[in-house]
């Protein structure tokens, strides 16, 4: 299938710059503290609790006990069958980690506001379809998983994320990219892999000094703002299966770009500006009407990269 052949590649490519959340849970407990896996043993000195893994733990609800761990950091429910987050959940306001991933919630709890000193909040693959104007309030969030949702739209309360640096919304409903996502200045990777997304304004790539990684691969993309070149720092760029017949001059821009995938669009030719990627190491540009002579012209222009057609 198309969409395995990419990620396959996608994956040897950036393995070394993947997040995986083993690092998250390290970054969380750097000391190595004890982590608890019940909330009775949790509970036996509740002060001195900062780490609880309630993981897989077939829960529908969640005991209002856990209140009383007033100074939780981290907290795992990941993999049970909680319909909504617990208002008990948002009490516990010095938690740093929340995941919530795999669970059955179809909307966020407006108390969610309380977790001012949030910085990690994994909800991937519920059933969740908007984010709430209290949304905002989570001034010091810096990594947000939400991929495997039903999200279908990004607003404005989500632009208010100011801290925000890794952001994973793939395997959503998402059709535009708002202009208010230009307020996400400190963003460093963002994910919009399969999604149904037809329309970027084109302010969404300014104030994007520090973005290193874009993925909109498996989108409805006709065009590529010009204002890509905004984005002074990125390393890859994957756009492969969107409906792309050419890429914009100000592509050529990039000075850092290093892997640009474009698979599975409807581009015949690159442009003769092309040769100016200096950084430029991997180009992977299969399924496109490309002709034999601009076959070889991309490979003269590029010496260094290698070109898979």
């Amino acid at each position: 299938m198309k969409f395995n052949r990419t990620i396959v590649i996608f994956s040897l490519i950036l393995s070394a710059c993947s997040l995986s959340k083993n690092t998250t849970y390290s970054a969380s407990n750097p000391n190595n503290n004890i982590v608890f896996l019940n909330l009775t043993e949790a509970l036996v000195q509740p002060k001195k609790t900062e780490f609880l893994n309630l993981r897989n733990q077939e829960l529908t609800e969640i005991n209002l006990e856990i209140s009383k761990l007033s100074n939780l950091k981290f907290l795992n429910l990941m993999k049970n069958k909680l319909p909504i987050l617990p208002d008990v959940v948002c009490e516990l306001n010095n938690l740093r980690e929340l995941n919530i991933r795999d669970n059955k919630i179809t909307a966020l709890n407006p108390e969610i506001k309380q977790l001012k000193e949030l910085l990690i909040l994994d909800m991937a693959k519920n059933k969740i379809e908007l984010y709430l104007n209290e949304f905002e309030q989570l001034t010091l969030l810096e990594n947000l998983f939400s991929s495997n949702n039903q999200i279908k739209e990004l607003n404005e309360s989500f632009s208010e994320l100011k801290s925000l640096r890794f952001l994973e919304l793939q395997n959503n409903q998402i059709i535009k990219l708002p202009s208010h996502l230009s307020k996400l200045q400190n963003i460093v990777n963002i994910n919009f892999s399969n999604n149904k997304i037809n329309t970027i304004d084109s302010q969404v790539f300014y104030n994007k000094s520090q973005l290193k990684s874009i993925n909109l691969e498996l989108n409805q993309l006709q065009v590529l703002p010009t204002t890509v070149s905004e984005c002074k720092s990125l390393n890859t760029l994957i756009l492969s299966y969107n409906q792309l017949k050419e890429l914009p001059n100000s592509i050529c821009q990039l000075q850092d770009l290093e892997v640009l995938l474009l698979s599975g669009n409807q581009i015949s030719k690159m442009h003769q500006d092309i040769k100016k990627l200096k950084s430029l190491r991997t180009l992977i540009i299969k399924d496109n009407p490309i002709d034999e002579a601009e076959i070889n012209r991309i490979k003269k222009a590029l010496p260094l990269c290698t070109i898979l057609f």
